[in-house]
C-alpha cells in the first residue's frame, strides 16, 4: 500500500527484488515511472507482473505454472527469461522451470508480502466460523465447504472465500455505471450517448462523435472520483482510470 501511495511502479520494484537491481537504476519518464533499459529488463518486469497477477487467487504451485505456460507465451515471455530469473536466484529448474519459477515465487512473494498469508488465514477462520463470507457492498457467499473434513473441499473453500473481496470489487464497475447513467439523463444524451459493453472492470460508449470529446472525462472523473459513503466504503488506494476515444471499438 505504501508503494502505490508513492506513486512506485510496483512490477519494476518486485523485479528489481527478485534480480537484485537498485529501484532507481533506470531514468523515469514523464510520470516518474522507471523505465527499462535492456530488453532483458523488459521482460523481467513482464514476467513478474503476470507472475504478481497470476498468483493473486491464491494459487499453488502446480496451478500457478499451469497458468503462467500459457500467460508467458501470449505475452511472449521466453523460457530463457524464466531460466535467467531461476539462475539469478541460484535455483536449479529441474524438469519443470515453470513449476520452479512458481515455487521460488510465491516464498519470496511470502516473505516480502507477510501480511498477506495472515489475511488469507484471519479470512478463513471468520468464513469457517460463520459459514459466510461477507464483501463490500453489503454482498455475502455462503461457503458450508469451508468446514468440510475433506481437505481439498475445504482448502478451496478457504481459497474461494480470500477471493471473495477483490472479486467483489467488480461492483464499482456497476455502480459507475448507475452514477453515469443519471448524469448522462441530466445532460440529456439518452439519443447520443450508448453503453454497449460491460467486461470486468471495461465499460465500452457508443457516442455522437460531437458528444465524445463530452462524455470521456465526465466518465473518468466520476469513476475516479465516486462517493460511495451509502455503501460504507472507503479505498486507501487511488482508483486510476484509463480512457480513449475511436471511431472503432472492437
Amino acid at each position: 500500500m505504501q508503494r502505490i501511495r508513492a506513486g512506485e511502479d510496483l512490477h519494476w520494484r518486485h523485479a528489481c527484488g527478485i534480480m537484485g537491481w537498485e529501484y532507481d537504476s533506470v531514468p523515469k519518464d514523464a510520470d516518474g515511472k522507471p523505465v527499462p533499459q535492456t530488453p532483458l529488463q523488459e521482460q523481467v518486469r513482464k514476467a513478474i507482473k503476470t507472475l504478481f497477477f497470476a498468483s493473486g487467487y491464491q494459487a499453488g504451485p502446480g496451478k500457478l505454472a499451469d497458468t503462467l505456460r500459457e500467460d508467458f507465451y501470449k505475452a511472449g515471455i521466453g523460457l530463457d527469461v524464466v531460466t535467467e530469473i531461476l539462475a539469478v536466484r541460484s535455483v536449479k529448474p529441474g524438469r519443470d522451470p515453470f513449476r520452479a519459477l512458481s515455487e521460488m515465487w510465491l516464498k519470496w512473494l511470502d516473505a516480502e508480502y507477510p501480511a498477506l498469508k495472515r489475511a488469507f488465514r484471519r479470512i478463513a477462520a471468520e468464513t469457517a466460523k460463520r459459514g459466510y463470507v461477507r464483501g463490500k457492498f453489503h454482498i455475502e457467499r455462503r461457503l458450508p465447504e469451508i468446514r468440510d473434513y475433506d481437505d481439498a473441499m475445504r482448502m478451496e473453500a478457504e481459497r474461494q472465500a480470500y477471493n471473495f473481496t477483490p472479486q467483489n470489487l467488480s461492483c464499482l464497475t456497476f455502480l459507475a455505471y448507475r452514477e453515469l447513467w443519471k448524469i448522462r439523463r441530466d445532460m440529456e444524451l439518452e439519443d447520443s450517448v450508448f453503453l454497449v459493453i460491460q467486461e470486468h472492470d471495461s465499460l465500452v460508449w457508443l457516442c455522437r462523435e460531437e458528444v465524445a470529446g463530452l462524455w470521456a472525462p465526465v466518465v473518468k472523473s466520476v469513476t475516479e472520483s465516486p462517493d460511495w459513503t451509502e455503501w460504507g466504503a472507503t479505498f486507501l488506494v487511488p482508483i486510476r482510470v484509463q480512457g480513449q476515444t475511436s471511431r472503432q471499438w472492437h
